[in-house]
């Protein structure tokens, strides 16, 4: 596991309320995908990448193909470059919520998770798993 240094959590707030406020819509304005434009904001890395989905039932679709959840994200996560890391302001990670039990968010703060809930901004205490980017990583010490 790696811990990311270079995003203050004023920083992940700002990207997270920017992307995660206004209306939920599938595909353009839900969990995953702001999660993944507050990253890019960020960092420059859409985690998404060319994967889109307009239904509910064409993103659980993707995510069976893929091999479930934790293969569907973490196939992602290695296609945009990331690396699996501990929590720190900026990661886009898996967070236990939403519709299919687990949801995409950003990391304020260790233990601080935004994710979006209708046309707002949630927090959430607890991730699944999640990941940064490389260049703004280090090892920790676990």
């Amino acid at each position: 596991m790696v811990t990311v240094r270079s995003v203050t959590p004023d920083q992940a707030m700002m990207a997270a309320v920017d992307a995660m406020s206004g209306p939920f819509s599938r595909a353009k304005a839900d969990c995953w995908r702001t999660a993944a434009q507050a990253f890019e904001a960020l960092f420059g890395v859409d985690p998404m990448g060319p994967h889109t989905y307009t239904t509910l039932s064409e993103a659980k679709a993707l995510i069976r193909a893929a091999g479930g959840r934790d293969a569907y994200c973490a196939a992602r996560a290695k296609e945009a470059g990331l690396v699996e890391a501990d929590p720190a302001p900026g990661l886009i990670g898996m967070i236990a919520a939403g519709e299919m039990g687990w949801c995409g968010g950003i990391c304020i703060k260790p233990g601080v998770w935004a994710v979006k809930r209708g046309e707002a901004v949630s927090f959430l205490p607890d991730h699944i798993r999640c990941w940064g980017i490389p260049w703004a990583c280090r090892y920790s010490s676990r």
